[in-house]
């Protein structure tokens, strides 16, 4: 009876958030699509508004920033991870480290009434308690990561359309940060990673002093090797006065020809993954197609 109360209040509690969370973000898309047909500058937050759970997150956060449990270099790696998986706002940290709390709290709570509801030995219920907060101390950590598996892929997906309209852009005779601007402002829709690490670029041009340093920040970011060669090969063009144009143009080359043999590489891998389906699955069937008729025909002439 207590499972079942529970699973009731559960999805009384989860189904209106998830209608609440769902709303709030579709509104959010509305007003960054409004904010760029007016021309302005859409500014990377993440939302938290009116949500309790975010707010309570990030009071934890912040909690435990002010306790200086995590020193500089922690807080600094967490940051780095949060931004390949394209959140820069400076409020994700502290919520991002909050969720971490909550989740281990409810998940070691739903452990431990879900185990008390069958009489479970109370050893085993401790562990399945510190089991489930261990799982939900996790899970922001598993979130986070198949985010930035995905934001890099597509990033990673936009960089050659990205060099190729940069290639253009020089030729036409814009300097750099026009040309940078410029892409950004063409892929917002096509590829929306790729314009937000542009406008981050463009932003750290404008505010930092050294803009070498502000290129190189592009690279760093993400950790993306093709936009590492692009930062530096930018820098190097600047500093040494080589043409701009000349050296976007050898790089767009380069990662078209690493994509190219990428793509052979996978080719070349393909055979090798073919041969477990084919074992099981096509030569069953051929021996079937093969054998079967001497079979019958066999079987056909003992029993006469």
């Amino acid at each position: 009876m207590k499972i079942i109360f529970f699973l009731i209040a559960t999805i009384f509690l989860i189904v209106p958030a998830s209608i609440f969370l769902l709303m709030e973000r579709q509104r959010s898309i509305l007003e960054q699509h409004i904010q760029v047909m007016f021309g302005k500058a859409v500014e990377q937050r993440v939302f938290v508004g009116r949500n309790t759970a975010l707010v309570a997150a990030g009071k934890i956060g912040t909690y435990l920033f002010r306790t200086k449990m995590f020193s500089t270099s922690n807080r600094e790696a967490l940051r780095r991870s949060l931004q390949k998986a394209g959140i820069n706002d400076t409020n994700a940290l502290p919520i991002f480290l909050g969720s971490k709390i909550l989740c281990g709290i409810t998940g070691g709570f739903v452990v431990f009434f879900l185990a008390s509801s069958v009489s479970t030995p109370r050893i085993y219920l401790l562990s399945g308690a510190g089991i489930g907060f261990m799982f939900g101390m996790l899970l922001p950590d598993m979130v986070i990561a198949r985010k930035r598996s995905s934001y890099l892929t597509k990033l990673k997906t936009g960089i050659p359309d990205m060099l190729d309209m940069l290639v253009i852009c020089a030729e036409a005779g814009l300097n750099l940060e026009a040309s940078l601007e410029r892409v950004g402002e063409e892929m917002q829709f096509a590829h929306p990673e790729v314009n937000r690490e542009l406008m981050l670029t463009m932003n750290d041009v404008r505010v930092m002093s050294d803009r070498d340093r502000a290129l190189l920040n592009m690279g760093t970011r993400t950790g993306l090797p093709a936009l590492e060669r692009l930062a530096t090969t930018l820098v190097q063009a600047l500093r040494f006065g080589t043409p701009v144009r000349q050296a976007l143009r050898i790089l767009a080359i380069e990662l078209r020809n690493d994509s190219l043999t990428a793509y052979e590489s996978k080719a070349a891998k393909l055979p090798v993954f073919l041969t477990i389906p084919m074992i099981l699955f096509i030569l069953p069937s051929l021996f079937i197609v093969i054998i079967g008729p001497a079979v019958l025909s066999l079987m056909h002439q003992f029993k006469g």
